[in-house]
């Protein structure tokens, strides 16, 4: 019996030696080599959304022009963008990637030439990507008056030339498609009355 229990107690002491080595611990190493992490789900995200978010750094492309197929690789060609709630809860149309395009090398981009984007935080839940951000830039004077319009102003409201800063929400939902996760939807809302207000210096 004595002989019994040296054993049991030796074998006890073997195990205990082996986990705090990390020979038998999850996520440890043993004998010298390494395990690169998994990536999170959230890092995940990350690399799938920030191509898109890329196009919203002005500090990255020379001249202004803007690589819109770089952004838009990870989206589905039926991918759809939504400024609002659809019915029942809502009349918003969303846009195609064709119109957002439009909207943003044509419109958006003018107006705003210097905007730039700072992700703060990305949650993912089940096949949905939840991003906050902050929204820096200023109205140019110089380019921001289209053909008709008769003053400076963004989606008619008259703005100034101060620099505006606003918090932006963005809702992506993803699928895997050919074995490949494809961005497919976006819901997102961003303050442009407070960037108008803050344009002007009135906050």
């Amino acid at each position: 019996m004595k002989n019994k229990r040296n054993i049991k107690w030796l074998l006890l002491i073997v195990f205990a030696i082996a986990v705090m080595s990390g020979g038998g611990g999850c996520g440890g190493s043993s004998g010298g080599s390494s395990s690169t992490p998994a990536p999170t789900p959230e890092e995940k995200a990350l690399e799938l959304i920030t191509p898109f978010y890329n196009l919203f750094r002005a500090n990255l492309w020379e001249g202004g022009v803007r690589d819109f197929d770089e952004g838009f690789k990870n989206h589905n060609e039926n991918w759809l963008s939504y400024d609002g709630n659809p019915p029942p809860f809502g009349d918003t149309v969303p846009r195609g990637i064709a119109e957002t395009l439009g909207f943003l090398g044509g419109y958006m981009f003018v107006k705003i030439p210097d905007l730039h984007v700072e992700i703060i935080t990305v949650q993912v839940i089940d096949d949905w990507i939840f991003v906050r951000s902050e929204l820096t830039g200023k109205f140019d004077y110089d380019l921001a008056l289209f053909p008709g319009e008769t003053e400076k102003n963004y989606f008619g409201l008259a703005v100034g030339d101060d620099e505006f800063s606003i918090m932006a929400l963005d809702y992506h939902r993803f699928e895997r498609i050919n074995g490949e996760l494809k961005l497919v939807e976006l819901y997102h809302t961003e303050n442009w009355g407070m960037a108008v207000l803050q344009s002007l210096g009135y906050i």
